[in-house]
């Protein structure tokens, strides 16, 4: 049964199965493409939450549309309730506190987050939910984004082939949670309490898997679980959101828990390749002073893709060389502005103590 907007009043239906809640904010173009996959692909026991955070286009109409309930961030508060009488008190802002929000308006057993941009697949939910039903020792389960990114600009399918291909060499006991795609059972997200909108954005799943870990939880990733991504990246969003709303706040939270992961990007590889991009840089900088180097250069990016050779023998397998070879430099651009995330969340993390 598909629970949206009706008459009826939520208290006289039965919980359902599963709760969707998708933050969206001007997402109306999005919502439009990913509502219609998500209901296709689960026509039974679950209630959509889309969660209208501040939008200025028609992500509530679009929402409505096709049957969810709509929770409307207003100042100060997130108002949920069908008749308009019930608020929660988050900061209406982020989409940790627009998640929050949606948790309050759910009834669901399992609470699926899902980004407005992504766009399940036919078996997607179900997979999700037979993963939570197999396995009772684990907490929560996320998937990956497909290897088959809508756009086909250079930079937004290298930012999306990159983020599949970290998910799928990923633990599958995971240390971290990922809400673009993510589940987790109700008791367990009411154990550990909202996600933290107070001094992060954007980072506050891999907070929560953390937590999760902490609590004693386990976090399955999925792999073959996957779903599709919408979103065109730019080079300047996707420096821009990996700096400020990943890398530095993934680097404090570390810093804070005096930990450091070893999963996902932060594997040896990883650390290895952007070592080797410090060399680069040196070298260059060293070679425009001395006018030499440039053996040694070659060198270094030589060793660079054979540590990483895997990858791009996957981005060739996808794409063909000549695109592998285009992201050469973004991925070396990459690590550079990782390390600089690195710098810069030490820096913050020493100040705020």
């Amino acid at each position: 049964m598909f629970y949206g907007n009706c008459a009826k009043s939520s208290a006289m239906m039965p919980p359902p199965r599963l709760s969707v809640i998708i933050p969206a904010r001007n997402a109306a173009h999005y919502l439009a493409q990913t509502l219609p996959a998500l209901k296709s692909a689960w026509a039974d026991d679950y209630e959509l939450i889309v969660v209208d955070d501040h939008s200025t286009d028609e992500t509530a109409q679009v929402a409505e549309q096709y049957g969810a309930k709509v929770v409307r961030l207003e100042a100060g508060l997130a108002s949920a309730a069908e008749d308009g009488s019930a608020s929660h008190p988050y900061p209406a802002w982020g989409a940790s506190a627009a998640r929050n929000a949606g948790v309050a308006a759910t009834r669901g057993d399992v609470l699926l987050f899902l980004d407005a941009d992504v766009e399940v697949h036919p078996d997607t939910l179900r997979l999700l939910l037979s993963s939570l039903d197999a396995r009772p020792d684990i907490a929560a389960v996320f998937g990956s984004y497909d290897d088959k990114p809508v756009d086909r600009h250079t930079v937004s399918t290298f930012k999306n082939l990159m983020h599949h291909y970290v998910h799928q060499h990923g633990n599958a006991d995971a240390a971290t949670f990922w809400t673009g795609c993510g589940a987790v059972r109700r008791e367990v997200f009411h154990a550990i309490g909202p996600f933290n909108h107070a001094s992060l954005v954007c980072a506050e799943d891999i907070d929560y898997g953390h937590r999760l870990r902490d609590a004693g939880y386990h976090v399955w990733l999925r792999c073959d679980i996957q779903c599709k991504h919408l979103k065109r990246w730019t080079l300047w969003n996707m420096v821009r959101t990996d700096v400020m709303q990943r890398g530095i706040p993934w680097t404090v939270m570390m810093l804070r828990r005096g930990r450091v992961d070893s999963d996902l990007n932060l594997g040896w590889r990883h650390r290895v390749s952007a070592a080797t991009v410090v060399g680069i840089v040196a070298t260059l900088m060293s070679s425009i002073l001395w006018r030499s180097g440039i053996i040694a250069v070659a060198a270094l990016i030589l060793f660079l893709l054979l540590v990483q050779k895997e990858f791009y023998m996957f981005l060739a397998t996808r794409r063909g060389w000549w695109f592998a070879m285009r992201c050469l430099p973004l991925h070396i651009l990459y690590y550079c502005y990782s390390l600089v995330a690195l710098a810069a969340g030490v820096l913050v993390h020493v100040v705020k103590r």
